[in-house]
């Protein structure tokens, strides 16, 4: 009989620390045991996860709108867009008032279904509107929230250099995403930390639903912005992969993070080992006004 069977059977363990303890056995009991429960948890989560799929299903075959409305109201994207996007706006200047958004309900109409299902799956769901990369890199560097903060720094052999990208970029209307906004993300279940950054950026895709990709720059820079506005940075322990940015390649992965007092932008080399490294998702996206 095992040492796990033996221990099964007996209704009372006494913990004894005598030599005559077999410890090696014991010991081993121990981690089988620690493993059939982490694997008992992890097959949880899964049968978890699929049943709210498929529940999730269910209720929009019965009413595509009412789950519309009601994905709407537990994103609570409402008071987000009123509260948050436009109190971060305001505070690096780029708006007066609100007056040159599009109304909550255009935004909220943008989205899709499989979109705003999907969103309410992330980690922390976000609102954040798109802003020009190169004007929100300079309204972070004059409007610093935190003790001894300095200028954003951006690897331009990457993002490019900071110059006046205003008269383009905001010709090009306004657009709204939905993003994983945890000021830290969780290490997704999927994912392995012991992995190459290229083999877990795959993983990432796989695994990701249809209607999401990765996040790029400008949702970034306003996340930063939104939680310097709290006082908060993102990714201070972490760093995220921009993996739907478009300086994204074979041979470059661009990622951010808050480092070194500092907003940070940067890129890394797919074969490189990085346990800090997280994936966030977003959906969205689409021109609302010009």
């Amino acid at each position: 009989m095992s040492t796990v069977q033996a221990a099964e059977n007996k209704s009372d363990v006494e913990v004894v620390t005598s030599p005559s303890v077999d410890r090696d056995g014991v010991e081993l009991a121990l981690q089988a045991v620690e493993a059939q429960i982490s694997a008992q948890e992890d097959a949880h989560k899964t049968a978890i996860a699929r049943l709210t799929l498929i529940r999730d299903s269910l209720r929009t075959a019965l009413d595509p709108e009412g789950r519309v409305k009601e994905l709407i109201t537990a994103l609570d994207l409402e008071r987000q867009f009123h509260e948050e996007c436009l109190a971060t706006l305001r505070h690096f200047g780029f708006t007066n008032g609100g007056d040159a958004l599009p109304s909550f309900d255009t935004v909220s109409h943008s989205f899709k279904l499989a979109e705003l299902e999907a969103a309410s799956r992330f980690q922390s769901p976000k609102l954040v509107p798109k802003v020009p990369f190169a004007a929100a890199v300079r309204s972070i560097n004059a409007h610093k929230t935190m003790p001894n903060q300095i200028d954003t720094y951006i690897n331009e052999g990457v993002y490019g250099k900071i110059k006046d990208d205003e008269s383009n970029e905001q010709n090009a209307g306004w657009r709204f995403s939905i993003v994983e906004g945890a000021d830290e993300m969780d290490l997704k279940a999927h994912d392995n930390t012991k992995l190459t950054l290229g083999e877990r950026i795959r993983l990432a895709e796989a695994n990701r639903e249809k209607a999401a990709r990765g996040i790029n720059r400008h949702e970034y820079a306003f996340l930063q912005m939104d939680g310097l506005r709290r006082k908060k940075p993102v990714d201070r322990r972490t760093w995220t992969v921009l993996d739907g940015d478009e300086a994204l390649s074979a041979s470059q992965f661009p990622h951010a993070s808050w480092y070194d007092d500092r907003v940070f932008f940067d890129d890394v080399h797919p074969r490189d080992r990085d346990g800090r490294a997280r994936f966030r998702s977003s959906v969205g996206g689409d021109v609302l006004s010009r």
